[in-house]
C-alpha cells in the first residue's frame, strides 16, 4: 500500500488509519487539526465531501500512554480551540490550517459558538491514558464487561506480587532435595533472582513462554536425566579407546576439530566424570555428541562413531532445562495466585485493566460491549502509537471492526523498536499491514534545514536502514527551516549539522568509552567557554547541550568527564532509587543519633556521614576532647527534643542551620547534586512523622527508619 503525504486539512477521516511521523514532524499539530475538524462537522473528504454532524469532546476518543502526554493534549487541543473560536468570530487569520477552515465553510458566527462549547466542555474531553480508557470502559459498562461493581484499583501491586512470589517459593523450591536442589539454587540463588527473570512476563497474560514447561514433572524428569549422566560416567570410564585419534582418522571437518583443541575438550569431560560435584562441561559435551559430530561431516564422508559419543547424545537429550522449568512453573502459579489475591481483595493493577477488557471482549458478549464503545466514541485516535503492545493493540483492533466508525493510529515506526517504554515492532507493522491506508508527515519543524539533509543522506547509504523495509521504509523529510534563524557558528561561521569522530585502530570497551568520554567532556567544555561558539547570537550554554548515550555505564563515564572539566551535568534517563543512594543511607545514621543521641557508636556515625563535611583529623579531635564531645550530645538531644515538639523536617532545617550544611555540600565534589537527593530523601521521613509529637512521633519515626533499612537492604542487594 502507497504512503501518501498527510494534509490535516483534507485528509479523510475513515476506516482505520496509520500516520506515520517521525520526531519534529508535527504530530500533536495534527492530531489537534483534525481534533478541530470533527468538531465542526468536517470529518469525511473526498466521495463524502458533505459536511458530517458536528461531534463533541466527549465522543472524540484520544487515548495516550503517560499523564505528562495526556495533559499536553489536552492543553493543546483547548489551545487550539481557543485560536479557532477567535478566528470565526473575527474572519481573519495568519494562521494557514484555520485560514483553509475558514475558506471551506459558512456560517461563521455558528462555527465559533461550537468552539466556545466545546472550550467550555473541555473537561469532560475523552482524552484518557490507555489504562484511563479501559478503567472507564470497565466501570461505566460493568454488566457487558463482567467487572465488579466495588473493585478497588492499586497503584502498586508490588507487595501482592512479593507475597505470591514468597509462597510459590516456598511450595517449589524447599521440597527439593539433593542435586535437584542445588541445581535450581545455581540458576536462581534467591526469590528475587527468579523475580527478576519472569517480572516482565507478570503482566502479559496472553503471552506464552515457548517451550511450555508449566506442566513439566520436574523430579521425575530430573531422576531420569540422573540416571543418564550415571550412564554415561561408565561408558566413559570403562572405554579404552583413543578418542582424539578417532576423530582425527576419521572425515570430519578439520577446520573445527583441530588436533590441539580436541585433547583439551577430553580433558575437560574427565574432570566432569572423576568430580561428583563438577558442573557439566556443556558446550565440551555438545562438541562431542553424535548428532554434531555428523553435522560437521561432510557429505561422503565417514563420520566419527564410537559409544562414548552415543552415550553424550542420550545424556544430553535427557537433561532438565533447570533455568526454563523453573521460570515457566513459577510464571503460571505466580500468576494464578495473584489473581486469587486480587480477587478476594477486589484489587486492580494497571495491567489487569486492559486484562480485564480485553477479555471482556473476547467473551460470547465482547460484540455487544464493543458495538456500546463505538457507539460511545464513533472517533478513536492513538497517539504514540509506536509505544502499542499486543494486547493495547487488540483491544481497540476488537472495538473499532465497524467501518463506519474511525481508528487513527498517530505513532513514528522507527521508535517501536524501544521495548523497554512498551514497543512492540511486529504489533507495529501488523496494524501497518492491516489498515485501510497510510500516510506521512514529510516537514521536519523542529531541525536545522542542514541537520534534516545531513539525517536523511546517512540514512539513505543503506537499502533497508530499519532492517524491515517493506514495512518500515525510510522516507526523508524536508526542514521547514525555522531553526535555521539561530544556527550553531564559530566565529561567525556555520559548523557541520553531522559531524563523526572515528578511532584509527580497534579499541576494547574500557579504552572505547574512555577515549571518547574524554573527547565529548573536552569538546563541551570548549564550545562552553570559547565565547566564538554560539547559537544565533547568544553564547551557548550548558542547558543547549545534549548528550546521548546506549545505556547506563556510557553515562557514568560521560558525567565523569564532564566533572574532571568541570561542567555540571544531569543523567535525566537515571531511574535509580533514592533509597539506594550514599545520601539515605547517611541520613538514616543522623535520624538515629538523633533519636539515641546518648548511644556513642551511633553518635560517631552521624558525624562521619559526608553530609557532616568533617575530615577524619576533626573527627578524631572531637572524639578526644571529652568536653567539645558532651557538647554534640547535648546538641543532638536539642535535635531530638525539637523533632518531638515540631517534626523530622524542622529539626533537620536546624541541623542544617547551625552547622552550616548547605553552604558547606555545596562547595564539595557534586555538592548540588547530593544536596536534591538529601532533601528528597528527607521528604519522605517528614511524610512519616508530619506534626506528629510525643511517643507516637517517636514511634513513627523509628517505623519510618526500620522502612528505610529495610529498603536500601533489599536495594543493595538487587544488581
Amino acid at each position: 500500500m502507497k504512503t501518501q503525504l498527510l494534509d490535516p486539512i483534507t485528509l479523510p477521516i475513515q476506516g482505520q488509519c496509520l500516520i506515520e511521523a517521525s520526531a519534529g514532524t508535527g504530530k500533536t499539530f495534527t492530531l489537534a487539526a483534525l481534533y478541530l475538524r470533527l468538531l465542526l462537522g468536517l470529518g469525511k473528504r473526498g466521495e463524502q465531501a458533505q459536511e458530517n454532524t458536528p461531534l463533541g469532546v466527549e465522543q472524540i476518543l484520544v487515548v495516550t500512554f503517560t499523564e505528562a502526554a495526556t495533559q499536553e493534549l489536552r492543553d493543546r487541543i483547548r489551545q487550539r480551540i481557543r485560536e479557532a473560536r477567535i478566528a470565526f468570530m473575527s474572519g481573519e487569520t495568519s494562521d494557514p490550517f484555520l485560514q483553509s477552515l475558514l475558506a471551506q465553510t459558512d456560517n461563521h458566527r455558528e462555527k465559533a459558538r461550537l468552539m466556545e462549547l466545546a472550550a467550555a466542555e473541555m473537561d469532560q474531553a475523552a482524552i484518557f491514558t490507555i489504562h484511563g480508557f479501559c478503567q472507564r470502559m470497565l466501570k461505566q459498562h460493568a454488566f457487558e464487561s463482567g467487572a465488579l461493581f466495588n473493585q478497588e484499583l492499586t497503584p502498586d501491586d508490588a507487595p501482592l506480587v512479593r507475597q505470591a512470589l514468597l509462597d510459590v517459593w516456598r511450595n517449589l523450591v524447599y521440597p527439593l532435595t539433593g542435586s535437584l536442589a542445588n541445581a535450581v539454587l545455581d540458576e536462581f540463588k534467591t526469590p528475587e533472582a527468579l523475580l527478576k527473570s519472569i517480572k516482565s512476563l507478570l503482566g502479559m497474560s496472553n503471552v506464552t513462554v515457548e517451550p511450555d514447561y508449566s506442566h513439566f514433572d520436574l523430579e521425575a524428569e530430573w531422576a531420569v536425566s540422573q540416571q543418564a549422566r550415571e550412564a554415561f560416567k561408565q561408558v566413559w570410564r570403562s572405554n579404552t579407546d583413543d578418542l582424539a585419534e578417532i576423530i582425527a582418522t576419521s572425515g570430519i571437518k578439520k577446520a573445527k576439530y583441530r588436533s590441539n583443541h580436541v585433547p583439551g575438550r577430553l580433558e575437560k569431560i574427565a574432570f566432569f566424570v572423576d568430580n561428583e560435584f563438577a558442573k557439566l562441561p556443556l558446550n565440551e559435551l555438545n562438541y562431542f555428541r553424535t548428532s554434531e559430530l555428523h553435522a560437521n561431516t561432510p557429505e561422503g564422508k565417514t563420520a566419527p562413531t564410537h559409544p562414548v559419543f552415543d552415550s553424550i547424545e542420550h545424556m544430553l537429550t535427557a537433561e532438565v532445562p533447570i533455568k526454563g522449568v523453573i521460570e515457566s512453573i513459577a510464571l503460571e502459579r505466580i500468576r494464578g495466585r495473584l489473581q486469587y489475591e486480587k480477587a478476594r481483595h477486589q484489587l486492580l493493577a494497571f495491567d489487569d485493566l486492559l486484562t480485564r477488557l480485553a477479555s471482556a471482549l473476547k467473551a460470547p458478549g465482547g460484540s455487544k460491549l464493543a458495538e456500546t464503545i463505538r457507539h460511545q466514541y464513533p472517533i478513536a485516535m492513538i497517539d504514540e502509537f509506536q509505544d502499542t503492545d499486543p494486547l493495547q493493540y487488540q483491544i481497540f483492533s476488537d472495538i473499532y471492526t465497524d467501518p463506519a466508525t474511525v481508528l487513527l493510529m498517530i505513532g513514528d515506526p522507527k521508535q517501536s523498536i524501544y521495548a523497554f517504554r512498551g514497543g512492540d515492532i511486529f504489533t507495529y507493522m501488523q496494524a501497518r499491514r492491516s489498515v485501510d491506508a497510510h500516510y506521512t508527515l514529510e516537514t521536519n519543524w523542529r531541525s536545522s534545514s542542514a541537520m534534516v539533509c545531513a539525517t536523511n543522506r546517512l540514512f539513505e547509504q543503506s537499502d533497508a536502514p530499519f532492517i524491515y523495509s517493506d514495512d518500515i521504509p525510510f522516507v526523508p523529510v524536508r526542514a521547514a527551516g525555522k531553526a535555521d534563524k539561530q544556527p550553531f557558528l564559530f566565529d561567525g561561521q556555520p559548523q557541520a549539522a553531522l559531524t563523526a569522530w572515528l578511532s584509527s585502530e580497534l579499541l576494547q570497551t574500557r579504552d572505547y568509552l574512555s577515549i571518547f568520554a574524554e573527547s565529548t567532556a573536552s569538546h563541551i567544555a570548549t564550545v562552553l567557554n570559547d565565547q566564538r561558539y554560539t547559537i544565533g547570537d547568544k553564547q551557548v550554554k550548558p542547558g543547549d547541550i545534549a548528550v546521548l548515550v546506549r545505556d547506563r555505564r556510557e553515562a557514568g563515564e560521560i558525567q565523569s568527564a564532564l566533572r574532571n572539566q568541570g561542567v555540571a551535568s544531569v543523567f535525566l534517563s537515571n531511574r535509580d532509587s533514592v533509597y539506594t543512594t550514599v545520601e539515605a543511607s547517611e541520613m538514616l545514621f543522623i535520624l538515629q543519633a538523633v533519636l539515641e543521641p546518648t548511644d556513642e557508636r551511633k553518635l560517631r556515625a552521624a558525624i562521619a556521614t559526608g553530609l557532616f563535611c568533617l575530615s577524619m583529623t576533626d573527627i578524631d579531635q572531637l572524639i578526644r576532647d571529652e568536653l567539645a564531645w558532651e557538647q554534640l550530645v547535648d546538641e543532638f538531644i536539642e535535635y531530638r527534643q525539637l523533632w518531638l515538639r515540631l517534626g523530622v523536617l524542622p529539626m533537620v532545617h536546624h541541623l542544617l542551620a547551625t552547622r552550616g550544611l548547605t553552604s558547606r555540600l555545596m562547595q564539595a565534589d557534586q555538592g548540588e547534586r547530593r544536596l536534591k537527593t538529601f532533601c528528597i530523601w528527607l521528604s519522605f521521613c517528614n511524610r512519616q512523622v508530619r506534626r506528629l509529637k510525643g511517643s507516637k512521633a517517636l514511634f513513627v519515626g523509628l517505623l519510618s527508619i526500620c522502612i528505610a533499612q529495610t529498603i536500601i537492604q533489599l536495594s543493595s542487594s538487587c544488581v
